[in-house]
């Protein structure tokens, strides 16, 4: 009888044991979460507030440059002369409205991206240069197309 009984109390330490490392086991697994969404919440908190910074950045660059634009297309039109402006690698950017006029660069042809040769091309073959091969026209005066005035300018 007492071996009886000493079996199941030994049988029902062992379940309460069991019990509370089932129970210890879920309030670590509980505790590392809220650690994790915890750290997780301050990187958010982090990385909003960064966020905000970039954006506020971001918007005074845009204005800053919505500025310098507005500034920049008033001098090209307030210009007399035919401005334009090229990038790195020599490719029109910009341009007035007297430009096309001025060196006799067809208007239609004007665009973003537009080669020194290709305008050179444009004006040889809008006879700006006389009775000339326009591909061999292209290709002189190293690519600049006020290099050489047009023949209206005689």
């Amino acid at each position: 009888m007492i071996a009886a009984l000493l079996t199941t109390l030994s049988e029902m330490l062992i379940g309460a044991i069991a019990g509370w490392s089932l129970a210890a086991g879920l309030a670590l697994t509980l505790l590392h979460a809220t650690l994790a969404a915890s750290r997780h919440g301050l990187v958010l908190a982090r990385d909003g507030a960064a966020l905000k910074v970039a954006y506020a950045d971001l918007a005074g660059s845009r204005a800053a440059g919505t500025r310098l634009r507005g500034q920049l297309d008033a001098v090209l039109a307030g210009t007399f002369d035919g401005v334009q402006i090229l990038d790195a690698a020599s490719r029109l950017v910009l341009w007035n409205d007297r430009f096309p006029d001025s060196t006799g660069v067809p208007r239609a042809l004007l665009r973003a991206g537009m080669s020194l040769e290709d305008m050179l091309r444009g004006q040889a073959q809008a006879g700006e240069f006389g009775a000339v091969d326009v591909e061999t026209e292209a290709k002189s005066s190293g690519g600049w197309p006020c290099c050489r005035a047009p023949a209206s300018w005689a």
